[in-house]
């Protein structure tokens, strides 16, 4: 798995990235002055992207993604005080998503060909669990939730090969427990995210026929609203430029895993005088020679009023006695981590 998440080693196993956003200099790009343009997309007459979006995206033309949709998607990353990237690329993104999901749909006879898709449908045929090589994203193998339950029952999977990785489907908050029991995804993908405080509106309107079936398109936003930011694909579901807490997750793929460790040693030994000052510098910086300047500096000044970051982190979850993980499965929580960010731990 892609994420190699500061938070991870730090704060009480957290297996997922917290709000991946864009720096406010990306909203500039957020404009829609244009009724029949978004982020420099052509829109048809009913807000759906033209096939000059599908094209960049590499997913047939068929497919129909509103821009809507989209715009939701990119406030959900930016609203927040842990941001990921810089700028993200919308177009890909989604065929990031496409690239698994087509493959999943391959592998699965009763869906293969179809371009909609009832609950039962997915219910049924599509699988609850797959097999991928992390390196070429191939998908070698698919699983339903019976077969998976009775390879949980055996003990596991055994002798996967170190480029092989096990993803679900559907990424489930409430399956993510040590000792909860495996449960079947909800079919109904572009609402079961919504529970959560990583959750964003999918407009599923826009993706719904008239006898509640699901398109395509809304099959893949389904996909993206459920694993975006569960850190459960081989590589980042989102396309674009890190910050600095971004490289920290893992999401740089210019960045070897011992450069990532680095970097989270040098901020973990590092002292601020509260917490924001911390993600301003994580959130605002995305050269790593920059960032290792800043810090020097930091180092350099009296540490008598300042704490290191894993202090400051530690205080997130002593104030409520469980993982940051714990917390964000629960909606509107978010809101009171940002005032804990704020908090001078030396007060």
């Amino acid at each position: 798995m892609y994420m190699t998440n500061y938070a991870v080693n730090t704060t009480a196993s957290m297996s997922f990235k917290v709000g991946q956003n864009l720096s406010t200099n990306s909203n500039k790009e957020i404009e829609t002055s244009k009724q029949n343009q978004f982020m420099g997309y052509k829109l048809d007459k009913d807000g759906y992207f033209t096939s000059e979006f599908n094209k960049a995206a590499g997913i047939p033309e068929n497919i129909k993604i509103h821009s809507s949709t989209m715009e939701n998607f990119i406030k959900a990353q930016t609203n927040g005080s842990m941001q990921s990237y810089t700028n993200i690329d919308i177009a890909k993104t989604i065929g990031n998503v496409y690239k698994i999901v087509s493959q999943l749909i391959e592998k699965s006879p009763e869906l293969k060909g179809k371009d909609s898709f009832s609950k039962e449908d997915l219910a049924n045929y599509f699988p609850q669990t797959y097999l991928i090589d992390k390196n070429t994203l191939e998908v070698k193998q698919t699983f339903s939730y019976d077969a998976m339950k009775e390879i949980v029952a055996k003990g596991g999977f055994k002798n996967l090969g170190s480029n092989e990785e096990l993803n679900p489907s559907f990424f489930d908050f409430n399956n993510t427990d040590e000792n909860s029991e495996l449960l079947p995804f909800n079919p109904d993908i572009l609402h079961s995210a919504g529970n959560t405080a990583l959750s964003w509106n999918t407009n599923a309107d826009k993706y719904t026929n008239s006898d509640g079936s699901i398109t395509m398109g809304g099959l893949l936003i389904g996909f993206l609203s459920n694993n975006v930011n569960a850190g459960v694909t081989p590589k980042p579901l989102i396309a674009g430029e890190t910050t600095i807490w971004g490289k920290l997750q893992g999401l740089d793929s210019s960045l070897n895993e011992n450069e990532v460790k680095r970097l989270n040693d040098r901020l973990s030994n590092t002292y601020f005088s509260n917490l924001s000052d911390a993600f301003a510098l994580l959130n605002n910086t995305s050269d790593v020679e920059e960032f290792e300047n800043k810090l020097n500096i930091l180092n350099q000044k009296d540490k008598t009023s300042s704490s290191n970051f894993l202090e400051w982190v530690q205080k997130i979850t002593d104030e409520y006695q469980k993982s940051l993980f714990q917390i964000l499965k629960q909606p509107n929580k978010t809101e009171k981590i940002y005032q804990l960010i704020n908090i001078n731990i030396m007060a």
